[in-house]
């Protein structure tokens, strides 16, 4: 696996306009919409941890990705910093497969569920959706929105 952290994995997570999974994503220069992640505060529009939804625990809950891949939370009464990384593999041709981006909090803040290793899905300046499965077979759903 090549793991190129910076600027790169950046670009790549935040500017790929409806990239699904399993599909290849050619490598290009997208460094105007580098800067979508870093310019807004996101909340968790849908969290579905194996058919149970827990999107209204985090309600309240706004979080903000920093350039440092620093991860801030914040709600009412509340403050935790994580980290968040993205990885992803090369081809031979060149192009950009299997997407991940890994959240972090210390000591689990507890955020249960949250903190995973999750599957980029699609992404664009609106919407982040993230998926994993666990070693049950259970499938989990996260979308982060702008707000």
């Amino acid at each position: 696996m090549n793991n190129k952290k910076l600027p790169l994995l950046f670009c790549v997570f935040f500017a790929l306009a409806a990239c699904r999974s399993g599909e290849e994503i050619i490598n290009h220069d997208i460094s105007v919409e580098l800067n979508i992640v870093y310019e807004g505060i996101w909340k968790i529009d849908l969290f579905d941890a194996a058919g149970t939804d827990l999107t209204p625990q985090f309600n309240a809950h706004h979080f903000v990705f920093e350039k440092d891949q620093d991860l801030q939370l914040s709600a009412p009464n509340v403050r935790h910093t994580g980290r968040w990384t993205i990885d992803y593999e090369i081809d031979n041709q060149g192009n950009i497969s299997d997407l991940t981006m890994d959240i972090l909090f210390f000591g689990n803040a507890g955020l249960g569920d949250l903190v995973r290793l999750w599957n980029l899905v699609e992404s664009n300046d609106q919407e982040i959706e993230l998926v994993r499965d666990d070693d049950d077979g259970n499938s989990y759903r996260l979308i982060f929105k702008r707000i």
